[in-house]
């Protein structure tokens, strides 16, 4: 993907979060990151996730795991890079049709 070609050419270590059917579990984040602390290692700065229709496993985040990673983010003081190419194409709608917390609301679609 492209912002692993950009991570690569800049020298960044990629830590990958395992998934489930609902994509990135929070609590293995939470201990990547806790673990790394404890070791002294740098952590991360910038999440990387695709929520809805996520490759290869196609898993959409649900709200509340949206929530929990977010949650994450800003406890760890982490820049999402949210690439949500598919989100319209799930919704297309636009915004008001999707249920639930809408997090998105700070980057606008178009």
């Amino acid at each position: 993907c492209c912002c692993c070609c950009c991570c690569c050419s800049h020298s960044c270590e990629l830590l990958p979060i395992p998934l489930d059917h609902e994509g990135q579990i929070p609590s293995h984040l939470d201990a990547i990151m806790s673990s790394r602390q404890a070791a002294g290692l740098a952590l991360p700065r910038v999440l990387y996730t695709i929520p809805t229709g996520q490759n290869p496993t196609g898993s959409v985040m649900s709200q509340q795991r949206m929530r929990e990673v977010y949650d994450l983010a800003q406890k760890w003081d982490l820049v999402i890079i949210e690439d949500d190419a598919y989100y319209w194409l799930q919704y297309p709608h636009g915004p008001d049709n999707v249920p639930g917390l809408n997090l998105r609301r700070k980057i606008p679609r178009g």
